[in-house]
């Protein structure tokens, strides 16, 4: 049984990208988390500047197309705790910065795509970060994990299917999560707009008119 003090915990999603730009994929797999799962809120993250990718425009840039994407959604954050950070953006100081600023009544749940997952050996102290944190990896439907990989242990090792565990449980859980993507990619994106082609149908009309009005991706 939990006892009292975890009971009252209310869980937090955190659902971090380069977002270069944010697109209509990215709101809709976080709006279904929403609808779907007894998140309290999603707290979204654009990144800095990341160790393990390039971005393409700035983070200022992706930092205001994420607000603009995301405005009329009460129950999501759009933390920029990440654009203003100096040098390169480590997952681990984020969550350990968000944890000391939610409190101790808060579960905090690390949302992440499982090819995002099949890598997280590769991140800065990646042990110390999958110790502090509960991790939902969205799967696609009919998809299989990778027996050769590091993630498929800590599958093994970690995984629940009970969402319950997220807040009764103090050691940390995987909880895996299928998501029907939607076929849009931001890379996709800069390229039609290198080409000249029409992108209004993929970004919320407030981000098409800044990526226009700042002639973002074009070169």
């Amino acid at each position: 049984m939990p006892n009292s003090e975890e009971v009252k915990k209310k869980l937090v999603g955190i659902f971090g990208g380069s977002f270069d730009p944010i697109h209509k994929g990215h709101t809709e797999v976080i709006l279904y988390l929403l609808k779907n799962l007894p998140f309290e809120k999603i707290v979204v993250l654009p990144c800095g500047y990341p160790s393990h990718r390039q971005v393409v425009s700035s983070p200022e840039d992706r930092f205001a197309m994420t607000a603009m994407a995301f405005k009329k959604e009460h129950r999501v954050d759009v933390d920029d705790r990440e654009i203003k950070r100096k040098g390169l953006t480590y997952s681990i100081d984020t969550l350990r910065e968000l944890k000391q600023d939610l409190g101790n009544q808060i579960s905090l749940v690390w949302i992440m795509g499982q090819d995002v997952f099949s890598t997280l050996h590769e991140w800065h102290k990646w042990q110390e970060f999958i110790n502090e944190v509960h991790l939902l990896v969205m799967t696609r439907p009919n998809s299989f994990f990778d027996n050769k990989k590091i993630s498929k242990y800590l599958l093994n090792s970690k995984k629940t299917h009970n969402f319950e565990d997220l807040l009764s449980v103090e050691y940390t859980k995987i909880f895996p999560y299928s998501v029907t993507p939607v076929d849009i990619s931001s890379s996709q994106i800069r390229e039609n707009i290198k080409l000249g082609l029409d992108v209004s149908s993929m970004v919320f009309k407030e981000v098409f008119d800044h990526i226009n009005t700042e002639g973002l991706y074009l070169e």
